[in-house]
């Protein structure tokens, strides 16, 4: 009997004897399989491999047991599948996406990739909100509840200060839930979020982990006593800190481009940080004519180089040019509330 039809049993064990399953798919045991044994080495041990295997298996029915974050992070994916399904760029930075909003732009107009910049993303929809930022923000959305009391919203940022325009006055704002990479969880313990509006006013909320998971971390308020903003100006600006009282640090997740090459209708990319991109990782690619566009990660090698379809891109753009895996983006579930 092979390797993996051996372990698959195995597997069917464990899961029997840990958490009380009969099943488990045969599919995503490939999928946890096929990605330890293709980025091994010969001298690894294939037991330890096996092991890894199997560690995978059950951190995913360990996540998968709790229904609340597995709707939440599905939204979130879904809203970020979204997000890349419908954004479509050309050589020229043009910029085209229809959501609920229709967004028209190109690289001299309302969106700017630079980080830096001042530049504006601008986000129209029913409601009449819109979100302008140099802060990445790439989707946003409102749900409308049955009784109409009450909306919420989403920002997907790569940054820790950016702005929100606003025309819905006369609204309560509230930052109710942070989605946020598991990683940042080491880096510090809280998570203050400042909301400044034009008056200088400024309220800040301290967040804290409630749900740990594999990828995505769900935060919220330390209590639910905080007065909610009356958004009655223009324009907030969000800032976003750590327990040290600094912006929080997004600057590691931009990943220098180091190799690139050409194959089979491919890039095979070689890069300053490998373990942070995985296959089928959605990632941001940041040229240094500060246009960006996004991608997938559809293999990864036993060196450690990343695979990315071609997608027109000239193999000359990626001097000096940077990556951002979308995993490691923060989301922003505001509140929105009548006064």
């Amino acid at each position: 009997m092979n390797n993996d039809k051996k372990l698959y049993d195995i597997c069917l064990k464990m899961i029997k004897d840990k958490h009380q399953l009969n099943e488990y798919s045969i599919d995503k045991f490939n999928t946890f399989y096929f990605q330890v044994f293709n980025n091994s080495s010969d001298t690894d041990n294939i037991n330890d491999l096996n092991k890894t295997v199997l560690k995978k298996i059950n951190e995913d029915i360990i996540f998968n047991k709790d229904d609340n974050i597995q709707n939440k992070i599905i939204e979130l994916q879904n809203i970020r599948s979204s997000m890349n399904a419908n954004i479509n760029a050309n050589g020229n930075g043009n910029i085209n996406t229809n959501g609920n909003g229709n967004i028209n732009a190109n690289g001299n107009g309302n969106i700017n990739a630079n980080g830096n910049s001042n530049g504006n993303e601008i986000f129209n929809d029913i409601d009449n909100m819109r979100i302008s930022s140099s802060a990445n923000i790439k989707y946003m959305k409102f749900d409308k509840l049955a009784n109409n009391i009450g909306r919420s919203f989403i920002i997907n940022t790569m940054k820790s200060t950016f702005f929100i325009n606003n025309k819905y006055i006369n609204h309560k704002i509230y930052p109710s839930h942070l989605c946020i990479p598991s990683i940042i969880k080491n880096i510090t313990p809280y998570i203050i979020i400042g909301i400044m509006d034009e008056q200088q006013s400024n309220l800040t909320y301290t967040f804290i982990p409630e749900i740990i998971g594999p990828i995505w971390d769900i935060w919220k308020p330390v209590n639910n006593n905080y007065i909610n903003l009356n958004i009655g100006s223009s324009q907030l600006k969000i800032n976003l800190y750590d327990h040290t009282n600094n912006y929080l640090e997004f600057k590691n997740y931009y990943i220098d481009i180091l190799e690139i090459l050409e194959i089979n209708n491919s890039y095979k990319i070689k890069v300053s940080n490998p373990d942070f991109f995985n296959i089928n990782d959605k990632v941001k690619i940041i040229f240094n004519n500060n246009i960006t566009i996004d991608n997938t990660i559809i293999n990864k090698d036993k060196e450690n180089n990343i695979y990315i379809y071609i997608n027109n891109i000239k193999i000359e753009e990626f001097i000096q040019s940077k990556i951002y895996n979308l995993n490691h983006q923060l989301s922003i579930i505001f509140n929105i509330f009548p006064v």
